[in-house]
C-alpha cells in the first residue's frame, strides 16, 4: 500500500475511533447526570409525599366518615350511567343508501366519519336531543357531584376539589392554569386547519358533526376485528416473544368484550384484576380509529398484567401519567411499523417517536423544525441520518 494511502487510512481509523470514544464518554456523562437527577427527584418526591400526607392527615373518626361517603360519591356516576345507557332508548336512522345505524355513544365515531353530511347532522342532533330531554336530571346530578367533591376536598384540608385532584400526582395548580392559558393563546394553527378543511370539503362553515370527517378521499376503509388483531400482532412484535404470546393469550381467552350492544357502556377501557388477568371493553365499529383503540387498550392490559405479576398488591397500581406510556407506545408502534424512516419535529432523543424509531431500528432524525410544512404526502425523499438532512427527490 502506498505511504500516502496508508497514512489516510490510519488517519480515518483514528478519527472514527476518536468519535466512538467521545460518544461513549458523552453517554456515560449523560448516564451519570441522569442517574443523579433521578435520585434527587425521587428524594424530593419522597419528601413531598410525606409532607403532603402529614399536611392533609385527619383524625380517625373523620377518616372513617369520609370513607363511608365514598359509596354516596360513586352513586352520582352510577345514576348518570344508568340514565345514559340503561334508561335512554336508542333508535335507528338510515343513510341515503338505506344503511341503518343505532343512535348511541358507541356508534358516534363511526357516524361522524360517514360521508353523508345530512346523515351526520341527523345522528348528531338526535343523540344530543335525547340527552337534552333529561337536561334537568343531568344538571341536578352533576351539581350534587360537584358539591360532594368540594365537601370531601375541604374536609381533608384542601382549598378546592381541583387542588386535591392535582395533588395526588404532585402537580401544582399553576401548571394546570398554564396549560389552559397556553392552549387558549395558540388556537391560530387549529383555526387555520379548520379553514383548510372547509376549503377541501367545500364547506362554508364547520359544525361539530363535520370535524371528524376524513379529508383524504377513500380513507374510510373498514377493518374486521380479526384484521385489527393481526395488525396489532405485527406492530407489537418488536416488544418480544413473551409479549406477543401474552397478546395471543388475551385473544384466545377472550379477555375483551369487543362489540357495542344495548345496555353496554360506551367508550373503551382496560381494568386490571390482581392475580387473575385484565379485562378490556371496546365498542368496535371497524374504523381505523378503532384499530388504534385496540392497540391502546391492549397496551394498558399488558402493563397491568406485568405489574400485577411482578409486584405485590400494594405496589401494583400506577398513576395515570405512568399508565398512558404503555398505551401510547403501542399506538406509536402501529403508526411507524411500516415507515422507512422517521423525521420528527420534536427535539430530544427521549421523544416517543425517537424511542420507537430506535426500538424498530428505523433511521430517525429528531428536531427537524418545519419539516411537515415542506414534506407532503406522497413526496419521495432521501433521509440522511448521518448528517441530519432530508432531501426531496422530486419537485
Amino acid at each position: 500500500m502506498p505511504e500516502e494511502n496508508k497514512e489516510k487510512t490510519q488517519k480515518k481509523r483514528w478519527t472514527l475511533k476518536k468519535v466512538k470514544t467521545r460518544c461513549r464518554t458523552i453517554y456515560w456523562q449523560n448516564f451519570l447526570l441522569t442517574a443523579s437527577v433521578v435520585m434527587l427527584t425521587l428524594a424530593l418526591l419522597g419528601s413531598a409525599f410525606f409532607a403532603l400526607t402529614y399536611s392533609y392527615a385527619i383524625d380517625e373518626r373523620s377518616e372513617q366518615m369520609l370513607v363511608r361517603m365514598q359509596d354516596i360519591h360513586s352513586s352520582f356516576k352510577k345514576i348518570y350511567t344508568d340514565l345514559r345507557i340503561n334508561d335512554t332508548k336508542s333508535e335507528e336512522i338510515a343513510d341515503s343508501q338505506g344503511n341503518k345505524l343505532v343512535v348511541s355513544d358507541a356508534t358516534y365515531s363511526a357516524a361522524m366519519e360517514h360521508p353523508d353530511r345530512a346523515f351526520r347532522k341527523e345522528f348528531f342532533e338526535k343523540l344530543l336531543g335525547t340527552y337534552g330531554g333529561y337536561i334537568n336530571t343531568l344538571s341536578s346530578n352533576y351539581y350534587a357531584l360537584v358539591k360532594t367533591n368540594v365537601y370531601i376536598a375541604k374536609s381533608r384540608g384542601y382549598c378546592s376539589a381541583r387542588n386535591q385532584s392535582l395533588s395526588e400526582n404532585f402537580i401544582p395548580e399553576e401548571v394546570y392554569d398554564n396549560l389552559l392559558a397556553t392552549v387558549r393563546a395558540n388556537t391560530e394553527p387549529f383555526q387555520r386547519y379548520i379553514s383548510l378543511r372547509n376549503r377541501v370539503l367545500g364547506l362554508d362553515k364547520s359544525y361539530m358533526y363535520d370535524l371528524f370527517l376524513p379529508i383524504v378521499p377513500d380513507s374510510t376503509k373498514k377493518y374486521s376485528f380479526d384484521e385489527a388483531y393481526e395488525l396489532m400482532l405485527k406492530a407489537t412484535a418488536i416488544l418480544g416473544e413473551d409479549y406477543t404470546a401474552l397478546v395471543k393469550r388475551s385473544h384466545e381467552e377472550r379477555w375483551c368484550d369487543v362489540y357495542p350492544k344495548q345496555g353496554k357502556v360506551s367508550g373503551a377501557y382496560s381494568t386490571g384484576v390482581y392475580d387473575v388477568h385484565p379485562y378490556m371493553l371496546l365498542n368496535y365499529n371497524g374504523t381505523l380509529d378503532d384499530v388504534f383503540t385496540l392497540l391502546h387498550e391492549t397496551g394498558h392490559s399488558m402493563h397491568s398484567y406485568y405489574s400485577d405479576h411482578t409486584q405485590p398488591f400494594i405496589y401494583s397500581d400506577y398513576t395515570l401519567f405512568c399508565a398512558e406510556v404503555a398505551s401510547t407506545t403501542n399506538e406509536m408502534l402501529g403508526y411507524v411499523r411500516d415507515a422507512a424512516a422517521l423525521v420528527v419535529e420534536e427535539p430530544g432523543l427521549n421523544s416517543h417517536a425517537a424511542i420507537a424509531g430506535k426500538a424498530l431500528l428505523k433511521p430517525t432524525i429528531v428536531g427537524a423544525v418545519g419539516a411537515t410544512a415542506h414534506i407532503r404526502d406522497g413526496l419521495m425523499v432521501a433521509v440522511d441520518c448521518a448528517h441530519g438532512s432530508v432531501q426531496r427527490l422530486q419537485a
